[in-house]
């Protein structure tokens, strides 16, 4: 047995399903929910950005429910769930810092949760230290309605190729200008090109851009 390894205490269960499989099986059979190829057909870019954001977090808690996790891997997968939700602000704009008292409840639904699993003692201590970091994880970005636009705006770009980025200001910047100018279209396009680099980095697949 390896230096972080740990015994597998029982899993406890509801109906012969561990408690909390609701979030696992949603994610991993998003793609075939009618709703989700709707929008998947509609929003391209936000659909691949959600499932990019599900996915791992899917993962680790079928992990953890089969207990194949040693406290060093789940350190990592939970980095990766971090590293990951980056994306989300595209998708909800970037938030204040969490109050103190959201923290204590998304550290409590945390502890309840591995709790249900059969973690005790210091595992669960170590664990629920490790959810507490996730929960004060500071997010950076940009303004959220000049995410929400650019995301909009790679959507509106990649179905119409012959649109400009003239056009696409016209249609899609908010600002007060009586006319959209050279200003509009640029801080859309950097805008759409710091998406492109976000999507890259985590290797989501997305429609390309002409």
């Amino acid at each position: 047995m390896g230096r972080h390894s740990r015994p597998a205490p029982p899993i406890s269960r509801d109906n012969g399903k561990p408690r909390g499989r609701w979030p696992v099986d949603f994610a991993f059979d998003l793609a075939s929910q009618e709703w989700f190829r709707e929008f998947r057909s509609q929003r391209p870019v936000a659909a691949a950005l959600l499932e990019s954001i599900l996915e791992p977090v899917a993962s680790l808690l079928s992990r953890a429910e089969s207990r194949s996790l040693t406290l060093l891997e789940l350190n990592e997968e939970l980095s990766f769930i971090v590293e990951r939700a980056e994306l989300s602000s595209w998708l909800i704009g970037v938030k204040r810092p969490p109050m103190e008292e959201s923290i204590h409840q998304f550290v409590d639904s945390w502890t309840r949760y591995l709790q249900s699993l059969g973690f005790s003692g210091r595992q669960l201590i170590e664990h629920s230290a490790t959810g507490e970091r996730v929960a004060r994880q500071k997010r950076r970005g940009r303004r959220p309605d000049r995410k929400l636009l650019a995301v909009e705006a790679y959507e509106l770009k990649a179905s119409r190729p012959d649109l400009t980025w003239d056009d696409v200001a016209e249609n899609l910047c908010d600002c007060k200008k009586g006319r959209h100018d050279e200003s509009c279209r640029e801080a859309i396009r950097q805008d759409v090109l710091r998406l492109q680099k976000a999507l890259k980095k985590h290797c989501v697949e997305v429609p390309p851009l002409n």
